[in-house]
């Protein structure tokens, strides 16, 4: 398996995904994040890595989620959430399966730290995003100590990177805005696990 691969998100991974949602206080901490993030959405969308699905749970009527690890979609499936097993490799992050104009947008929440290139793959994603009728993506990122916190996490993904790779002008995409969470300074990702930087795409017509 590459370094991207599944063999790192098995069932044990799942398992500590769905620990952390079953936790009563996490899933209160949580729902006030996951609730910032949804403020973003602007129609039924994807969950792309959904994990537990606490997001796509929560997401309007339709929505689907897409997931690598066969544990969180059996997982999710279980909860009665519409989850569909994708391998972004073999499909290129091209999306061929997914219904053009049904979906309005996309949510990556904790995915392109994940990922060797996610410049690269960001940039594909955003223009399948295009071509199948999706007109929002929303990123969200954990900063510094949060990055740490996973060993399964290989690119540092902040302002710089995005800067330094020229994804905040892409053409044809606009950053409509870019905000760090629960409060909106960078300072506090080096010393909060949980403190997070989102980023909002809006695809130019």
């Amino acid at each position: 398996m590459s370094a991207n691969g599944p063999d790192r998100f098995n069932e044990e991974y799942a398992s500590i995904q769905v620990r952390r949602s079953r936790n009563p206080l996490r899933r209160m901490v949580r729902y006030w994040y996951l609730s910032d993030i949804l403020k973003h959405v602007n129609g039924p969308g994807i969950d792309f890595g959904c994990g537990a699905g606490d997001l796509l749970a929560r997401m309007p009527t339709g929505s689907i989620g897409l997931e690598l690890n066969p544990a969180a979609v059996e997982y999710c499936r279980g909860r009665g959430l519409d989850v569909f097993p994708y391998d972004p490799e073999s499909d290129g992050y091209r999306l061929e399966e997914i219904q053009s104009g049904k979906y309005r947008c996309m949510f990556f929440t904790h995915v392109l730290e994940h990922l060797e290139s996610p410049d690269e793959v960001l940039r594909r994603v955003l223009c399948s995003c295009r071509r199948i009728g999706v007109t929002r993506v929303v990123i969200t990122q954990p900063c510094e100590k949060g990055f740490k916190f996973d060993q399964t996490h290989r690119t540092y993904v902040d302002p710089v990177y995005f800067r330094e790779s020229g994804l905040f002008e892409l053409e044809g995409f606009s950053v409509s805005s870019h905000y760090h969470f629960p409060l909106n300074v960078s300072w506090l990702g080096s010393y909060y696990t949980f403190h997070e930087w989102r980023v909002v795409y809006d695809i130019i017509p």
